[in-house]
């Protein structure tokens, strides 16, 4: 079985302007789906066809956190800097 995918396919966050690398699960030859913005949070919905975007816009926006939430991204951006 094969990677679903040579190419890596970028996009810039239509809500913070960050740029966003696709997963590797993401089928680039043909997706039709949503990617979150690890910077700011927010939703986009793409469509790729042929290793192109052929589409994309902001499905949510991100919202406002509570300290508890901070406290959750804040530990699990921790524990994944561990792991590497």
């Amino acid at each position: 079985m094969g990677l679903k995918g040579d190419k890596v396919v970028k996009i810039d966050c239509l809500l913070c302007g960050e740029t966003i690398t696709l997963p590797e699960y993401v089928d680039k030859e043909q997706y039709d789906g949503e990617v979150r913005c690890e910077n700011c949070l927010g939703r986009l919905r793409v469509r790729l066809a042929g290793s192109k975007v052929r589409k994309y816009k902001v499905v949510s926006e991100p919202k406002a956190f509570t300290y508890v939430d901070l406290v959750k991204l804040a530990q699990q951006s921790r524990q994944e800097s561990a792991e590497q």
